[in-house]
C-alpha cells in the first residue's frame, strides 16, 4: 500500500522491455598494444533509443522503439568493441559516428545501417597518420527491433574485422 501511495513500483521496466548491446567483445591478449578508441556521435545519436525510419511512408521522420533500448549510447558501445582491436603498437583512433539506424524499405523489410569516419594517431602525435570512412548495411532477419539489434551486432563484428585489417596494414 505504501508503494502505491508513493507512486513507486516494484517493476523498473514495462513487461516485455529489453536492453540490448552489440554482442560479446573479443578481448585482446596482454601482449597486444593498447588501442585508445574515442567515439563521438551527433546529438541525435546521444541516447539509448533504437532509431528507425520508414522510408516507404515518411522518410524524413525518425522514430524509436518503445520497449527496446541500447544498454548504453551507441558511441559507448562502439568504443568498447573498437578498443579490443589487436594492434602491434599503441594507437588512438578517433571515430565519428555518422549513422546508426534501421531503415524500413517496406513494412516487411528493413535493414540496419552503420557509418563512421576514423582518424588514426600514433602516440604523442597531433596529426593523423590516416583517415578512412566506413559504411555497412545489412538486411534484417525480421522487420522489428530484434531484427535491427541482430543486424547491428553482425555489422559491428564486420566493422571490427575491417578496422583490424586496415590498422595493421598501416602499421606494417
Amino acid at each position: 500500500m505504501l508503494m502505491l501511495i508513493s507512486g513507486c513500483s516494484y517493476k523498473t521496466r514495462p513487461e516485455g522491455a529489453a536492453l540490448h548491446d552489440l554482442g560479446l567483445i573479443v578481448q585482446r591478449n596482454a601482449e597486444q598494444a593498447p588501442l585508445n578508441a574515442e567515439v563521438t556521435a551527433p546529438e541525435w545519436l546521444r541516447d539509448t533509443r533504437i532509431h528507425y525510419r520508414q522510408l516507404y511512408l515518411t522518410p524524413t521522420i525518425v522514430k524509436f522503439y518503445n520497449l527496446d533500448r541500447w544498454i548504453a549510447q551507441p558511441a559507448a558501445l562502439l568504443a568498447k568493441h573498437f578498443a579490443a582491436i589487436p594492434v602491434s603498437e599503441p594507437l588512438t583512433v578517433k571515430v565519428r559516428l555518422l549513422d546508426f539506424e534501421q531503415r524500413f524499405d517496406t513494412p516487411e523489410q528493413a535493414r540496419s545501417v552503420v557509418a563512421f569516419e576514423v582518424e588514426v594517431y600514433k602516440t604523442n602525435e597531433n596529426a593523423p597518420i590516416a583517415r578512412k570512412a566506413f559504411q555497412f548495411e545489412q538486411v534484417n532477419i525480421s522487420a522489428n527491433a530484434l531484427g535491427a539489434v541482430n543486424s547491428f551486432s553482425d555489422l559491428i563484428r564486420k566493422a571490427v574485422i575491417e578496422m583490424t585489417v586496415w590498422l595493421n596494414f598501416l602499421l606494417a
